[in-house]
């Protein structure tokens, strides 16, 4: 099985499938066409393609072949220049800004730099046929012009298959249409002698609106928006090709190389990932060419997704790390874009300048021309976090920042701070809160500061400053004495809200209030939680009660009624952890088996728990279960009332009232059977 299968072998497809393979990782990479395409298609590059080149170790080949792109104007039909965009001789990486460029030279240069590379496998002529999720990765199967049927297998799948493509179509992804369509004439020349033409320039006449591009130092485009009434035969004849040219040279200046119409449209593909295949390049989004960002935006759709995935393979990171580089890569939505992790996952120390460091671990690089220094002083930063696709994820006033900003940096690497469309970004620090208030409910009782931060998985420095917080809201409180936390009032009334708001007893309300008015008794609500029988609600009858037992409350299993019945219809795997911690903590006295078992029977038989003077004194209480259509006990209804176990036939009128109440609210629950009265 293969790490990662690249479709298309376009500079997408190669750039990607590059840097997988120095990454380490094993590439397939399958291509329809028997040979590079050989064709000219974009026309510049920027200086963030260029690094990407450069990390590739195609920039030194390419520099012979290139033009720096120094400047784009923009024209009225008589010839002023409207606008005259300058471009930087060096940009922030310490490129050129642009360049301009003949496609079929990069594609050789980027197809060398790809076959030195051993682990990268490259199948031209082999056509994408059938595309399938399997576990643990995909399966495609591709097909040769021989008809020869193979089948290959690979964690991940990348479609760098153009605007066409088949792996898009093949998830049934859709394209968001942007609003621009339309066709225009693409020419292209081999210059025979040198021409005092411009780089770049956009003809902006409503007549014939028209782009004129160099190509490196050999070649030149020349592009027209189509006439309505124009056939593309008509248009692309070589006679028609030269008379739209002749105002700026002829057949003795240079020779046609082609003649083709391209629509050009805008569309951006719904999703990028979908599993584990995932869409670069035109594949994923098409924009106009009239910026020249078309190819150079698909190199960094590589470069983005390539160190993702690089940390996904080697389990560095969650899968849904994926999940951002759609968020940060998205034309629509712009790129948003402790020592010992740097390191894991392949992270290096730079120092820029200044005395070579003593640190065997740290890089250190000269400043030749003041580059950086000159990035540095307009950033006003003294250190950066840079991805591996040249991106600056945080830049820092002072060195002594760089371990926090590595914490937050594994923290959003983690699948808990990934951000995606499902897991869209949210606060971190009330993450991280949440993270230290789970640690204290977890702990049963109350806690010291290391065990909640070592159950956090923190610094106990850091887990304190989230306990004060946490401790001011009301959710924690400290022990003056002991100094150990433990949940506070505002925890437990959000749980017992919680609780309440479950539709099970949302819907009981109406009966409690029911079985109250008819008898005229109190009665209760009880589910079962972490600590066993808890109060839900009281519905408090005519007769004043001196009941002490709040809502929130855990009642005792064996003394209580309401736990009682929890006993009697809850498996015991669920019920004897709580009522031998209940003995542990002295809640309750030690209990014979066969004496729990012989209370748990005659409720089952009877449909009934009786309690006397148990939980509150002077009071008796009988409790009965309510079901759902799993059969399954999800309430406890209960009723007090003074000396009622003595009263025969009170008890009765009650025992009747409660089972009625009980079996009405289970039969809206979906639970079929009868209940005995």
């Amino acid at each position: 099985m293969y790490d990662a299968l690249v479709v298309g072998y376009g500079p997408v497809g190669m750039a990607l499938a590059g840097l997988l393979g120095q990454y380490g990782h094993r590439v397939a990479v399958c291509e329809r066409y028997p040979g590079l395409y050989n064709l000219p298609r974009a026309a510049t590059f920027d200086h963030e393609a260029m690094r990407t080149l450069q990390k590739l170790g195609c920039a030194t080949r390419l520099l012979a072949s290139v033009v720096p792109w120094t400047n784009y104007e923009w024209c009225n039909g008589a010839g002023e220049v409207l606008i005259n965009q300058v471009f930087s001789a060096r940009a922030a990486s310490g490129w050129a800004e642009n360049y301009a460029m003949y496609q079929p030279v990069l594609e050789d240069a980027l197809d060398a730099a790809v076959r030195l590379l051993p682990n990268v496998t490259i199948l031209p002529g082999w056509t994408a046929t059938a595309l399938r999720a399997q576990v643990g990765g995909v399966q495609l199967q591709i097909q040769n012009a021989k008809g020869w049927v193979r089948t290959l297998r690979a964690k991940y799948l990348i479609g760098c298959d153009g605007g066409n493509s088949f792996v898009r179509e093949n998830c049934a992804v859709p394209s968001l249409d942007c609003g621009f369509r339309e066709p225009w004439l693409v020419f292209d020349f081999r210059l025979k002698r040198p021409l005092d033409l411009p780089l770049a320039r956009q003809i902006c006449d409503p007549a014939q609106p028209a782009v004129t591009v160099s190509l490196g130092p050999e070649y030149r485009r020349w592009s027209f928006m189509m006439e309505p009434h124009e056939s593309v035969e008509q248009a692309t004849a070589p006679e028609n090709v030269w008379w739209r040219v002749f105002r700026w040279a002829t057949p003795e200046d240079m020779e046609l190389v082609r003649a083709v119409s391209y629509t050009f449209q805008s569309r951006i593909a719904e999703r990028w990932r979908v599993g584990n295949v995932l869409l670069a390049g035109d594949a994923a989004h098409q924009m106009p060419p009239f910026l020249g960002q078309g190819m150079c935006s698909g190199i960094r759709d590589a470069a983005n997704l390539a160190w993702k995935l690089d940390l996904v393979l080697k389990e560095l990171a969650g899968p849904a790390l994926l999940d951002t580089y759609m968020l940060e890569r998205d034309p629509s939505g712009g790129v948003q874009c402790e020592l010992g992790f740097w390191q894991s996952v392949g992270g290096h120390f730079i120092q820029v300048g200044g005395d070579r460091p003593a640190n065997a671990h740290t890089v250190w690089l000269r400043d030749r021309g003041g580059t950086y220094r000159t990035w540095f002083e307009q950033h006003s930063c003294r250190a950066v976090i840079v991805r591996p696709d040249f991106y600056v994820y945080a830049g820092l006033l002072d060195v002594s920042e760089v371990g926090q900003s590595l914490q937050r940096l594994w923290a959003a690497l983690s699948d808990e701070g990934t951000v995606t469309e499902s897991n869209p970004q949210g606060i971190q620090s009330i993450e991280i809160g949440m993270r230290v208030l789970a640690a204290v409910e977890k702990a049963g009782g109350p806690a010291s500061l290391t065990s909640i931060a070592a159950a956090a998985g923190m610094a106990p420095s850091k887990a304190h400053r989230y306990l004060v917080s946490l401790g001011r809201a009301g959710f924690v409180t400290q022990s003056g004495y002991s100094g150990l936390y433990d949940l506070g009032n505002a925890a437990r009334r959000l749980g017992v809200e919680a609780m309440r708001r479950m539709d099970e007893v949302n819907l009981a309300g109406d009966y409690l209030v029911r079985l109250r008015d008819k008898t005229g008794h109190t009665v209760n609500l009880t589910v079962w939680g972490d600590s066993g029988p808890t109060l839900v609600r009281w519905e408090h009858g005519s007769i004043p009660l001196p009941i002490a037992v709040r809502v929130g409350s855990s009642l005792p299993i064996l003394a209580s009624s309401a736990g009682r019945v929890f006993l009697a219809f809850l498996p015991i795997v669920v019920t004897q952890p709580v009522l031998q911690r209940q003995v542990n903590e002295g809640i309750a006295p030690p209990y014979v088996d066969e004496e729990v078992r012989r209370i748990a029977s005659d409720i089952r038989s009877s449909g009934l728990a009786v309690t006397s003077q148990a939980v509150i004194p002077g009071l008796d209480a009988l409790a009965a279960p309510v079901f759902d259509a799993q059969e399954r006990l999800v309430l406890v209804v209960a009723l007090l009332a003074p000396r009622l176990y003595a009263n025969a036939v009170a008890r009765r009128k009650a025992s009747t009232a409660l089972i009625e109440c009980v079996s009405a609210l289970s039969h809206e629950l979906g639970y079929t059977k009868q209940a005995a009265i």
